[in-house]
């Protein structure tokens, strides 16, 4: 079994990235609010951005949840069940941020296509190679220890 500390420590990491990029994804949301741009590539690149911040926050919603969980486990003794609530908590936190941090991607893809064709190459194949080396670093870490591996399944929505 897997020291409930640890997978405190991740829903907490995983709070930190999704604020970061909620951050980014808010920022691109506030700025449509002074566009005047209606062409349809503007209009997705808009929305997918606000999808990726409104998934990542609810990626921090999650996380933040299950970290006071734990800090209340911590401060009032034992609980047998604390494992099988952070471990779920982790799971559906990481299916949230998985989708969000797609989202962002596809946000990425579009943003080139907003200003001109070159750009638009540039980006998409920025965000094919971002995406490649995201899948290559989840792969690269299935030779470790069994039950991270299974946390890391149950994280990215393999299992």
């Amino acid at each position: 079994m897997v020291n409930p500390a640890y997978i405190a420590e991740i829903l907490r990491q995983l709070a930190f990235l999704a604020s970061f990029l909620a951050g980014f994804g808010i920022s691109v949301g506030v700025s449509s609010i002074r566009t005047k741009e209606t062409r349809p590539v503007i209009v997705w690149f808009y929305s997918i951005m606000l999808l990726s911040a409104s998934l990542m926050i609810v990626t921090i919603c999650i996380s933040s949840i299950g970290a006071i969980f734990y800090a209340f486990h911590i401060a009032g003794g034992s609980d047998q069940n604390i494992f099988l609530l952070l471990k779920s908590t982790m799971g559906v936190a990481g299916k949230f941020f998985l989708l969000g941090l797609l989202s962002f991607l596809a946000g990425i893809a579009l943003s080139g296509w907003t200003k001109s064709f070159v750009l638009g190459i540039f980006s998409t194949s920025l965000t094919v190679f971002s995406l490649l080396a995201i899948v290559l670093s989840i792969l690269g870490l299935v030779n470790i220890d069994s039950n991270e591996y299974l946390l890391l399944c149950d994280l990215l929505w393999f299992r």
